[in-house]
């Protein structure tokens, strides 16, 4: 017998959907990177640089989003780290400075950072209240990640021997729609009080990432 606690809600199918091309359109450019950035006149040191300034702004971003995240709602950083992603591209797309590019992938850092325990923790608390299956949704959602994953990253380099850096132009054009697709197919849940952040919590992790 099928248990009933392994189904997936629609909101649920409708963010693995998003997630698919979320991620699909942030790798699609990954394969051909260090090509794009060298033929913007990149030095491998200034392509070092540029690269640590997204795990610089990526480690510092990481706790702010999360209380924003749980103050606000996931779903709010989900769309905002969309926005955030997208912006970091087009600046990618259309700048050949170096400092410029630097800040285009601070923003990228943040990012990734906003996404992280955004719209995924919100439906794997859901499942918990309603003791549903936990683990089913998480092997889901690494799936869908990894094949987007895969399928973005072979088709980027030759999207790119086609059209060069106006890749970017496909990333933005699903980072806008899968935006779009998230405001009107998955729903705002408000946080409630209790589930929130303590001030408490917060000293104590803090310390730790210290």
């Amino acid at each position: 017998m099928i248990n009933s606690r392994t189904f997936f809600s629609k909101e649920e199918i409708f963010f693995f959907i998003a997630n698919f091309f979320y991620n699909l359109s942030r790798v699609l450019p990954h394969a051909v990177l260090s090509v794009i950035l060298l033929s913007k006149g990149m030095s491998i040191s200034q392509i070092s640089i540029i690269q640590s300034c997204f795990m610089i702004a990526a480690l510092i971003s990481e706790l702010p989003s999360g209380i924003i995240s749980d103050v606000i709602s996931e779903k709010f950083m989900y769309v905002l780290s969309l926005l955030l992603l997208g912006a970091s591209y087009l600046i990618t797309m259309i700048t050949i400075n170096f400092y410029i590019l630097c800040l285009s992938w601070i923003i990228y850092g943040t990012s990734s950072s906003a996404m992280t325990g955004s719209l995924d923790m919100a439906f794997i608390k859901d499942r918990k209240k309603k003791n549903k299956d936990i683990k089913r949704f998480n092997v889901i959602n690494k799936y869908t990640i990894l094949y987007s994953g895969l399928i973005g990253g072979g088709i980027g380099s030759v999207i790119y021997n086609l059209i060069g850096t106006k890749l970017y132009l496909v990333s933005l054009v699903i980072l806008i729609s899968t935006s779009f697709f998230v405001i009107l197919k998955i729903p705002q849940k408000k946080i409630a009080y209790d589930d929130r952040i303590k001030a408490r919590t917060l000293v104590i992790e803090s310390k730790k990432i210290f």
